[in-house]
């Protein structure tokens, strides 16, 4: 029941960017996120694939997923078309040398999945995984960075409803974040505070990089 404020909570973020100026990959109706659809009479594998194609978009540098995830993946189970792996985020970002000139790092990324955190997805990503400060950033040449994910296991539906509490999350982050303009990590801390957030267990969800990171902050192409 309510599965649709999943999609909402997903939306927001593109409604978010769009009203900015900012173009969203993949290709999408206007307003809403792109949906990775799990069986017929869709095909999943296509889908999949768009996916793969907007993160190595040039332009591309932040990223919200929401979905099922693994220490060392987005997606699930065992088809190597229906999931995207650490190793193959390496190979088409070329984040594992520092100083490879076609080296693709992500400058924000969220993955809101099981365990996404626990691994190498924020390597991947091209985002150390520890705190730094901007000067740290600075210092070798690298743009400022921030990846959000969790480092356990969470549940989106309880019997036959979803989870609201996690949805009041994710929505109120968005809002402390994007519409108020405050850094990473005070969002997550206020979000926390709203009513109907109270079974979130934030001490699960990690943020390496630089956690002062403002929605606009260092965005340049």
């Amino acid at each position: 029941m309510d599965h649709e404020l999943l999609d909402q909570m997903t939306d927001n973020f593109v409604g978010a960017a769009e009203s900015r100026g900012y173009t969203v990959f993949p290709p999408h109706s206007s307003g809403e996120a792109f949906r990775l659809h799990i069986g017929s009479p869709y095909n999943p594998t296509n889908d999949w694939n768009a996916l793969r194609k907007a993160l190595i978009q040039p332009s591309a540098r932040n990223f919200y997923y929401f979905g099922h995830g693994h220490k060392n993946k987005i997606g699930s189970g065992t088809n190597v078309w229906t999931h995207i792996s650490a190793k193959q985020l390496y190979s088409a970002l070329a984040t594992t040398n520092l100083n490879a000139t076609n080296r693709h790092a992500y400058r924000f990324v969220f993955c809101d999945g099981c365990r996404t955190a626990a691994g190498d997805l924020p390597l991947a990503f091209g985002i150390p995984k520890k705190k730094l400060m901007v000067v740290d950033f600075v210092d070798d040449g690298r743009r400022p960075c921030a990846f959000m994910g969790w480092s356990s296991t969470k549940w989106i539906g309880i019997l036959n409803r979803v989870w609201y509490d996690h949805i009041n999350f994710v929505t109120w982050f968005k809002y402390e974040w994007i519409e108020q303009g405050k850094g990473i990590k005070e969002p997550v801390n206020a979000a926390r505070t709203y009513p109907g957030t109270s079974q979130v267990n934030t001490s699960n969800l990690k943020i390496y990089g630089y956690d002062q990171l403002h929605y606009n902050e260092y965005n340049q192409p």
